[in-house]
C-alpha cells in the first residue's frame, strides 16, 4: 500500500500516512508517535511550507525533517540579513550559517525559487548585505544576494504579471502558486529572455502536481503571454555618453555593459540611493552616512572610479536640496578625490564650497571645473561667487555672457534675474524673472524668484498668488512654502502664516528659514514664550 509523508520545517514536524494509520514525527522529539487523523492540522498549525512526498520511508523521516528545517532556517536567517531593522551582530553571525548552507545546491535552489517570487521590500538592506557578507569572505552568499539585486526588475515584472491572471476559484490560484514556487518557476522566468519565457515555461507543464489545479492551463497561458508580449526597454541610460550633462544630471552610461544587465545594476543602486534619501528627509545623518558607505563600498568592488563619482555627486545633490550643505560638501569632495580631473565633480565641489560660504575656494573649483570641460556649470558657479563675494557688476557681466552664448541655460537665466534684483533693478529683473517663467513653466526658482520680485515691488497679493500657485504645483520646495509664509505675514495674515510656517517646520524640521519664520509670527502674534521656545 502506497504511502505519503507531509513535512514541515517550519513547524519542526514530519506526519506520515501508511495503510490508514498516521504517526507524527518531530525535530529532536518523539519518532512515530501515532496519532488521530483530526490532529494533523493542529501540527502543522499556520505553517505555509508543508511538502507531500510520496512512499518515503518511515527510517528516512527524520533525515528529510531536518533538511527540510536547515531550508527553512537558511531562508529566515537570509531574511534576517537583509532586515536592516534587526540587529546587526545577530544579522552578522547569520553569514557564516548561510555560507555553510549554501554548501549544499539543493538550499541554494530552495533560496533562490523563494527571493525570487517578489521584490524585496523598499527597505530591504541589499548592498549592506552584500558588503558585509564580502568583509567575512562568503562568496557564496555575495553571488546569491548579487543574482537576487540584479535581478530586482524582472522579479517586479513577472510577479505583477503573474498577479494580473484571474483565476475563478482563488484557492485554485493561491495552491498553484505554491506549487510553482516549490519548483522554481519563478525563478526561472525571471532569469530569462523576455522572448524565451513561453518556453521556459512549458518545462513546468508536465508536473502533475501543478496540472492538479482547475484553471491551471488557461492560467499558466496567460501568464506566459504577459510576460512575453510587454514592450521593455532594457538600454534605459545605455545610449548616453559620459559627457552628455546638464545642469544637475548627467548620464550614467557603461557601454561595455550588456544594456540588460546595466539596467539591473543601476537598480540596486538607485534603491540604496533612495534609501539615503529617505534617510536625509528624515533627519537621521547618521543612517544616510551609513548607507552612503555601504554603496560606495559596493560600487569600489563593482564599478570604476568615475561612476562612484557620478553616485557621489547625485548624494551630495539630493543633500544640496534637503539643506544638508556640509554633507554636500563631504561628498562632492570624495567625488573630487576619487577623480581630480572630472570637470562635473569640480563643479559639484564649487557649489557646494559656495553654499558653506567658502567662496574663494568655490571660484577655485569652477575654474577648474571649466579647465576639464564643464564650461557652462562652471561660468554660471563662477557668476554665483561673484555675486556673493558682492562684485555684483562683474557677476551681471558674466550671466549676461552666459545667457547670451547659452540661452536654454534656465540657471543662468534666474541668477541673471537675481544679481538684477541685487542691484535695485527691480523692473528688469521681473522682466527676465516673467521671460523665463513663460519658457521654462515648471522651473520652481524662476517662479520663486518671480514672487519674490513682486514682493520687492510691493506686489504682495501678486505675490501671494504666485507663491500659492508654486507651492500648489510643487508641495516639497522649502523655499516656496517659506515664501508664501513670509507674504501672508506681510500683508497681517498672521495666523495662515503660522500654520504655513508649522506645517512646513512639520515636514522640513531641518530648515532653519522655516523655524526661524515661526518663531517671529509667534512674536508678532504676542506669543512670547512660545516664540523664544521655539
Amino acid at each position: 500500500m502506497t504511502s505519503r509523508t507531509l513535512v514541515s520545517g517550519r513547524a519542526g514536524v514530519a506526519v506520515h500516512f501508511h495503510a490508514g494509520r498516521v504517526y507524527s514525527f518531530h525535530l529532536d522529539g518523539p519518532q512515530g508517535l501515532e496519532r488521530r487523523p483530526e490532529e494533523v492540522r493542529r501540527l502543522f498549525g499556520d505553517s505555509p511550507d508543508v511538502v507531500a512526498v510520496p512512499g518515503l520511508d518511515p527510517k528516512d523521516i527524520p533525515v528529510r525533517l531536518e533538511f527540510e528545517w536547515r531550508k527553512q532556517q537558511a531562508l529566515v536567517l537570509c531574511l534576517l540579513l537583509l532586515d536592516r531593522e534587526s540587529n546587526l551582530e545577530a544579522r552578522l553571525l547569520a553569514i557564516p550559517d548561510l555560507e555553510e548552507s549554501l554548501v549544499d545546491p539543493e538550499i541554494l535552489t530552495f533560496l533562490l525559487s523563494r527571493l525570487f517570487v517578489a521584490p524585496l521590500p523598499g527597505n530591504a538592506d541589499l548592498i549592506g548585505s552584500i558588503n558585509r557578507a564580502h568583509d567575512h569572505k562568503a562568496s557564496k552568499l555575495v553571488a546569491l544576494l548579487e543574482d537576487v539585486g540584479q535581478h530586482q526588475i524582472e522579479i517586479s515584472r513577472c510577479r505583477a504579471a503573474w498577479d494580473a491572471v484571474g483565476f475563478q476559484d482563488e484557492s485554485q490560484k493561491e495552491g498553484l502558486a505554491f506549487e510553482l514556487v516549490n519548483a522554481g518557476a519563478f525563478h526561472a522566468l525571471s532569469t530569462a529572455k523576455p522572448e524565451q519565457r513561453g518556453a521556459v515555461l512549458t518545462r513546468f507543464l508536465t508536473r502533475p502536481e501543478i496540472r492538479s489545479f482547475v484553471g491551471w492551463q488557461s492560467g499558466l497561458t496567460a501568464w506566459a503571454n504577459a510576460l512575453s508580449d510587454r514592450k521593455r526597454q532594457f538600454n534605459r541610460g545605455a545610449e548616453e555618453n559620459d559627457d552628455d550633462e546638464q545642469h544637475g544630471k548627467r548620464g550614467r552610461s557603461r557601454a561595455s555593459a550588456p544594456a540588460r544587465v546595466l539596467e539591473e545594476v543601476l537598480e540596486v543602486i538607485d534603491r540604496q540611493k533612495a534609501e539615503i534619501r529617505q534617510a536625509l528627509s528624515e533627519g537621521d545623518r547618521d543612517r544616510a552616512r551609513e548607507f552612503a558607505a555601504d554603496l560606495i563600498g559596493y560600487q569600489r568592488r563593482n564599478d570604476k572610479p568615475i561612476h562612484i563619482a557620478k553616485t557621489l555627486c547625485d548624494l551630495a545633490q539630493s543633500a544640496k536640496q534637503l539643506g544638508y550643505h556640509d554633507l554636500q560638501l563631504e561628498w562632492a569632495q570624495q567625488a573630487v578625490d576619487l577623480v581630480p580631473d572630472d570637470g562635473w565633480s569640480l563643479a559639484q565641489l564649487g557649489d557646494a564650497f559656495l553654499l558653506n560660504g567658502e567662496a574663494e575656494a568655490a571660484l577655485r573649483s569652477f575654474n577648474l571645473g571649466r579647465l576639464h570641460g564643464q564650461v557652462e556649470v562652471a561660468r554660471t558657479g563662477r557668476a554665483e561667487v561673484l555675486k556673493a563675494l558682492g562684485q555684483l557688476e562683474e557677476s551681471l557681466q558674466e550671466y549676461t555672457a552666459t545667457v547670451r552664448d547659452f540661452p536654454q541655460n534656465v540657471v543662468a537665466r534666474n541668477g541673471r534675474a537675481e544679481v538684477l534684483k541685487a542691484l535695485g533693478r527691480l523692473e528688469e529683473s521681473l522682466q527676465e524673472y516673467t521671460a523665463t517663467v513663460r519658457d521654462f513653466p515648471q522651473n520652481v526658482f524662476a517662479r520663486t524668484g518671480r514672487a519674490e520680485v513682486l514682493k520687492a515691488l510691493g506686489q504682495l497679493e501678486e505675490s501671494l498668488q504666485e507663491y500659492t500657485a508654486t507651492v500648489r504645483d510643487f508641495p516639497q520646495n522649502v523655499f516656496a512654502r517659506n515664501g508664501r509664509a513670509e507674504v501672508l505675514k506681510a500683508l497681517g495674515q498672521l495666523e495662515e502664516s503660522l500654520q504655513e510656517y508649522t506645517a512646513t517646520v512639520r515636514d522640513f524640521p531641518q530648515d532653519v528659514v522655516a523655524r526661524t519664520g515661526r518663531a517671529e509670527v509667534l512674536k508678532a502674534l504676542g506669543q512670547l514664550e512660545e516664540s523664544l521656545q521655539e
